[in-house]
């Protein structure tokens, strides 16, 4: 099928691919995705509208959301590129930040895996990196849990000013 790039998560990887630093940091996996000068750059998080289409489960017009290379226009196998259909009630673009694999699925795995929902809340947690994206999504999932108290660091004043007056996080500059 034949894909336009609506939108393209650009997130933290990108520098690994783009730098080689991700060998440095014990991520060799990284290695084989390393990109040379001339290459397109491949991002975890595409919304990709059909084009055109034979394959049986995609119709011109139609919004997918998966990996894929940051082109304007690609050819993709759906199935090989595990492409899915957007979710067509919500903005596209959500499905790479709040909702999206990069930002939204980090946050909630890394607090489903670190800790567990409790009937008593988390208790008093501590957020690193608070004001960017998955930062603050995380510090607002644990609002929701009924968190004792939210904490937060960040690395600017304004960062904190906005974690405080906005959000509601203890945060402090470091």
């Amino acid at each position: 099928a034949l894909f336009a790039l609506e939108y393209a998560s650009v997130d933290a990887a990108t520098r690994i691919w783009t730098d080689g630093g991700g060998s440095a940091q014990g991520w060799g996996f990284f290695s084989k995705l390393q990109k040379r000068p001339g290459d397109a750059m491949f991002t975890f998080g595409a919304v990709l509208r059909c084009l055109a289409s034979r394959h049986p489960d995609w119709a011109a017009g139609e919004l997918g959301v998966g990996a894929s290379a940051i082109r304007a226009v690609q050819v993709l196998d759906p199935a090989a590129a595990r492409l899915r259909k957007a979710l067509g009630s919500v903005d596209p673009s959500l499905e790479l930040s709040v909702l999206g694999t990069t930002t939204g699925l980090t946050a909630l795995l890394a607090i489903e895996k670190l800790l567990p929902p409790r009937p008593e809340g988390p208790g008093v947690v501590y957020v690193s990196a608070a004001a960017g994206g998955v930062g603050l999504l995380a510090a607002q999932l644990f609002q929701l849990r009924n968190a004792t108290r939210v904490i937060g660091s960040a690395g600017t004043d304004e960062k904190v000013r906005l974690l405080r007056s906005k959000y509601g996080i203890e945060a402090f500059n470091c």
